[in-house]
C-alpha cells in the first residue's frame, strides 16, 4: 500500500471527515434510547447475559461481557457509549478499506478515489446496519466483529512480494478467530474484501498467485469456523451447552430445502424491490443494475489490460463464492430466517462489482458510478431515519402499555388492601405483533409485550414492579382467547384474583 504523500494527505483528511459526517448524520438518531425485545433479558439476566451468548458459540464475546459486568459498564443503559464505539468502528473501516483499495491500484485519480470510497461507504452506513444499531445491548459486540475482520482484511498480505508474509497470515487468523467467536456474520466482511482486494492486486486476471491466495483465505474461514465446531461440541459435551443451542440446529442437509425458499420469487422480490422490506423502492436492483453494467463495460472496454474468457469467469466465480459464503449462515439453520441483519455484509457485493469499474480506464463511468452511489447513500440515510422512527414508536407504545398497567394494578391494591405480587399473560383471538402502522416484516419492531420471553421484563424495567409468572388457569384463557380487541382497553383486559393479576395481550 503506497504511502500517503503531503499533497494527497489533506485531501484523504477531507474524506475522513465526510465517511464520518454520513456515519452520524446515518445513525445519530440511535443515539435516543430505545431497546431491542433482547435488551430486558440482557439488562436482568446475571452477568448481562453473558451465558446467552456462550449458547450462540460466541466465545471470545462471552469473555468480553463478563469484563464489561465487572468493571460496571451496562449495555443497555450506556448506549451513547456503544453507539459512539460502533460509528468510530464504521467511520475507521470506511476509510482503511478505501485507502487499502487504491492503494493496490496501479493508477489513482480523484475519480477513483471517490468511487472507492462510495463503494465501501455504501457497505456500513446501510439500513441493514440500522438493525445492528438497533441491538443496543450488542453493539460492542458489532464493534468487536467488524474490527477485527475489517483489520484481519488489511493484514493479509495482497502482493506477492509483501513483507513478513507468514507473520500476516497469522495476525489475521487470529483476528479471524476473534471475530468469528464475537460474531460469525461479521466474518463476511473478510471474505468479500479479500477476494476484492486479491482481485485488484492481480489487475482482475487469472494467475496462480491469485488462485493460491484465494485458497489460503477459504482455509482461514474454514479453519475459524472448525475451531469454533470443536469448542462448541467440547462444551456441549461438557453441559455447558444446552440441547436447545442454535449452534446445534446447523446441518448441512438444510442447504437444499432453504436455498429453494432463498431463490424463491417471493423472497427475492422482498429483497431487490423492497430492500428486504428496509426500503422505499428498488434501491438494491438499481444499484445492482448499474454497477454490473459499469463492471462489465470497464473489463470489457479495458485496452491497456486485457482480459481473456478464463478472467472474466474466474471475476464471477469469485463473486459467487462470496455469495454463497453470505448465504451460507441462513441456509444451514432450521428454518431460513433472512431479517436484514443476518445480511449486513450483503452490500459488499455492490464494492466487489465497484472493483471492477475502479480497474478500469474510463473517467467518467467513474464519476457516474460515485454519482449514483452518492444518490444511494442519501437515500440510505433517509430510510434509516425512518425505521429508527418506527423503532421508536414502538418503544414508546411498549413503555405507555406498561405504565398503564401498572397504574390500573396499583388503583386495585389501593382499593382492595391486598398487594398483587403474581402475574399471568394470555393472547385474545388475533394477538397483534406491531403496534399500529409499523409496516417492518422482522422481527425488531415486533411490540415487547406480545413476546412471551420479553413482555415479562420489559414491564418490570418500565415500571420497576417485580412481579413472578405464573401460569393462568384454563378457564381464564378460554375466555380471553373468544375475544378480539384492537386497542387498549385494561379494564376488560386485566383480571384480577386476590394477589394475582391476568393480563391479555390483545
Amino acid at each position: 500500500m503506497r504511502s500517503i504523500q503531503p499533497n494527497n494527505a489533506k485531501r484523504w483528511g477531507y474524506y475522513s471527515i465526510i465517511s464520518a459526517l454520513f456515519v452520524f448524520f446515518a445513525f445519530n438518531s440511535f443515539y435516543k434510547i430505545h431497546y431491542s425485545a433482547d435488551a430486558f433479558n440482557t439488562f436482568f439476566g446475571g452477568s448481562q447475559n453473558a451465558g446467552w451468548h456462550i449458547q450462540n458459540g460466541r466465545y471470545f464475546y462471552t469473555l468480553v461481557v463478563y469484563a464489561v459486568d465487572r468493571i460496571g459498564l451496562n449495555l443497555v443503559t450506556d448506549h451513547v457509549l456503544w453507539v459512539s464505539l460502533f460509528m468510530a468502528t464504521l467511520t475507521f473501516s470506511i476509510i482503511a478499506l478505501s485507502y487499502r483499495c487504491v492503494g493496490l491500484l496501479d493508477e489513482t485519480s480523484e475519480a477513483t478515489e471517490l468511487a472507492c470510497i462510495m463503494c465501501v461507504c455504501l457497505c456500513f452506513v446501510n439500513v441493514f446496519v440500522a438493525e445492528w444499531f438497533q441491538f443496543t445491548d450488542c453493539l460492542l459486540m458489532y464493534s468487536i466483529s467488524v474490527l477485527c475482520s475489517v483489520c484481519a482484511v488489511l493484514l493479509f498480505p495482497y502482493k506477492y512480494d509483501a513483507h513478513k508474509v507468514i507473520c500476516r497470515y497469522l495476525a489475521a487468523f487470529i483476528l479471524l478467530n476473534i471475530a468469528f467467536n464475537t460474531y460469525q456474520i461479521g466474518i463476511n466482511f473478510f471474505v468479500f474484501y479479500v477476494i476484492s482486494f486479491i482481485l485488484l492486486a492481480g489487475k482482475g486476471k487469472l494467475t496462480s498467485q491469485g488462485v493460491k491466495k484465494n485458497l489460503i483465505a477459504a482455509l482461514m474461514v474454514v479453519g475459524a469456523f472448525g475451531i469454533n465446531l470443536c469448542i462448541t461440541r467440547l462444551l456441549t459435551a461438557q453441559g455447558v451447552i444446552s440441547g436447545n443451542s442454535r449452534m446445534l440446529t446447523l446441518k448441512g442437509e438444510n442447504i437444499w430445502a432453504n436455498a429453494k425458499v432463498l431463490l424463491s420469487a417471493k423472497l427475492q422480490s422482498l429483497l431487490w424491490l423492497n430492500g428486504d422490506g428496509m426500503m422505499r423502492g428498488p434501491d438494491l436492483l438499481i444499484i445492482g443494475i448499474v454497477l454490473l453494467a459499469a463492471g462489465i463495460y470497464s473489463v470489457v472496454a479495458n485496452k491497456t489490460n486485457k482480459k481473456k474468457w478464463y478472467d472474466v469467469l474466474y471475476t464471477f466465480v469469485l463473486l459467487a463464492g462470496g455469495v454463497f459464503a453470505l448465504a451460507l449462515p441462513i441456509l444451514i439453520t432450521d428454518s431460513l430466517w433472512m431479517a436484514p441483519r443476518t445480511i449486513v455484509p450483503f452490500f459488499c457485493i455492490f464494492f466487489y462489482l465497484g472493483c471492477l469499474t475502479v480497474m478500469g480506464q474510463n473517467e467518467f463511468l467513474k464519476k457516474l458510478v460515485a454519482v449514483v452511489l452518492l444518490i444511494a447513500l442519501c437515500r440510505q440515510v433517509l430510510f434509516i431515519q425512518a425505521y429508527s422512527s418506527d423503532a421508536l414508536i414502538s418503544n414508546a407504545c411498549d413503555r405507555l402499555w406498561a405504565e398503564q398497567v401498572e397504574c390500573r394494578i396499583e388503583a386495585y391494591e389501593q382499593r382492595e388492601g391486598i398487594q398483587v405480587t403474581k402475574i399471568g399473560f394470555v393472547p385474545d383471538q388475533s394477538m397483534q405483533w406491531q403496534w399500529g402502522d409499523i409496516s417492518y416484516p422482522w422481527d425488531v419492531c415486533l411490540r415487547a409485550i406480545s413476546i412471551d420471553w420479553a413482555r415479562p421484563y420489559a414491564l418490570a424495567y418500565y415500571t420497576g414492579a417485580g412481579y413472578s409468572q405464573v401460569d393462568v388457569p384454563d378457564e381464564v384463557k378460554a375466555h380471553f382467547s373468544s375475544l378480539d380487541w384492537d386497542t387498549i382497553n385494561l379494564e376488560e383486559q386485566m383480571i384480577f384474583d386476590n394477589e394475582v393479576c391476568y393480563i391479555c395481550i390483545f
